[in-house]
């Protein structure tokens, strides 16, 4: 079926298949990186999340010292950990931060479960005076657990690195896709251009030399297919039937004049011998050598004639002449008689 097909759509499909596979390629590409922009944001953030619980446990154990100036930046540290927390989970269009992949999701709901107690003592340290008895439980709470914190927030945050990287992978291998499909087609463009497009031609011109040579008998080395090349080679095919059949007519032609000249020069030699009641009897159908023909026999008949009437009147002259001959026979006779009677008349008178 491909054989069948024209060069355009062939060529056109294969530019087609890989100006696809460039924007399918660009587009995938745009998006995934897109997305890993995104990623890296997201990991800023969840690594940020890490800097915060130890600037929160720093700043707990600061406003257990007696440096209450520190509550606002505790209160402020804890809720901005807080709204990033449930914005990586849940995501955060303005923010660009898509919800949280299944995998990394989990983990983060395991740091969630542990913060929501560890807010809680937070808050105590806040909104307590640092005497208080509770604050001494919240600060041991902090103290005990925010490694913990920190170790859970981490393997997230690790999580979503490896997620990362998964993307990177993808694109690598899109890439990787890519230039295999750009090296397929490339061969499989240079085998079409190659066997569908330079053989034929160069085949083409081959079978046009040997034409120009009058060599009309010329055989093509390949089979021509059905496209623009082969209608072409086929229009030639024509032309070279037609050219044919035109020097087999011409051939004809010719043999046929020559045999009805050689025909007509052996009438008019028994003509020149002499012999008038020949005449061309053959027909031909060329009609200019049937009016030659024609000629010739009205031409033959025209001397037949002039010679028969030429012949009676010698006929007739001779038969003038044998009268003439008959006339003076007797005119002689005559003279001769009145000869002798005037001899006679002369005798006689002497006597």
């Amino acid at each position: 079926m491909f054989k069948n097909l024209s060069i355009k759509f062939k060529l056109l499909g294969i530019v087609s298949i890989l100006v696809m596979c460039i924007i399918f390629g660009a587009a995938y590409t745009t998006i995934l990186l897109k997305d890993m922009e995104h990623d890296a944001n997201i990991i800023n953030i969840a690594g940020k999340q890490r800097m915060l619980i130890q600037k929160m446990s720093k700043e707990a154990f600061m406003i257990a010292l007696g440096n209450l100036e520190m509550k606002k930046e505790l209160i402020k540290t804890a809720q901005e950990f807080d709204k990033n927390l449930n914005d990586l989970i849940n995501g955060n269009e303005e923010r660009g931060i898509t919800p949280a992949p299944p995998i990394v999701k989990a983990q983060l709901l395991k740091v969630k479960s542990m913060w929501s107690e560890f807010y809680k003592n937070i808050l105590i340290i806040y909104e307590k005076d640092p005497s208080d008895p509770e604050v001494k439980k919240a600060l041991e709470y902090i103290k005990n657990h925010n490694m913990e914190l920190l170790s859970e927030m981490h393997k997230a945050v690790l999580l979503y690195t490896e997620y990362s990287h998964e993307k990177v992978k993808e694109l690598n291998l899109m890439l990787e896709t890519m230039i295999i499909l750009s090296i397929i087609i490339s061969v499989l463009a240079f085998y079409v251009v190659k066997n569908h497009i330079i053989k034929p031609l160069e085949e083409l011109n081959r079978v046009v030399l040997e034409i120009a040579k009058g060599n009309y008998n010329i055989k093509p080395k390949i089979k021509f297919r059905n496209d623009e090349i082969g209608v072409i080679f086929n229009k030639i095919k024509e032309i070279i039937n037609n050219l044919k059949a035109e020097a087999e007519k011409e051939m004809k032609e010719k043999q046929m004049f020559d045999n009805a000249i050689r025909y007509m020069s052996e009438i008019l030699d028994k003509v020149k011998e002499g012999n008038l009641n020949v005449k061309i009897k053959a027909k031909w159908e060329d009609e200019r050598l049937n009016k030659l023909a024609n000629l010739i026999n009205s031409v033959i008949e025209s001397l037949s004639e002039a010679i028969k009437e030429l012949a009676n009147e010698v006929r007739l002259l001779n038969e003038e002449i044998e009268k003439l001959k008959d006339i003076g026979e007797r005119a002689k006779e005559t003279s001769e008689q009145i000869a002798d009677a005037a001899n006679q008349v002369a005798v006689a008178a002497t006597d």
